[in-house]
């Protein structure tokens, strides 16, 4: 999956939730989120798909819309 991701909609979807407490439910470092967040790493493809269910979000939510993943009916 090629997307043109935006790692600001991922921090603001975390809202008031602390990094520590979502990179331990993701098992991953709490650095590792930040660098995510900030842009500096992009995740893979299944870290990502991790965190939109996480945060209640679609792939294109994160991904400026171009994605290959068609968005599955609710």
């Amino acid at each position: 999956m090629k997307t043109n991701f935006n790692p600001t909609k991922l921090r603001e979807a975390r809202g008031s939730r602390s990094a520590s407490s979502v990179a331990e439910l993701l098992n991953i470092t709490r650095q590792h989120l930040w660098q995510i967040e900030t842009g500096r790493k992009k995740p893979g493809t299944e870290l990502l798909t991790r965190l939109c269910w996480l945060y209640d979000l679609d792939i294109s939510d994160v991904s400026n819309g171009r994605t290959n993943e068609k968005r599955k009916a609710a």
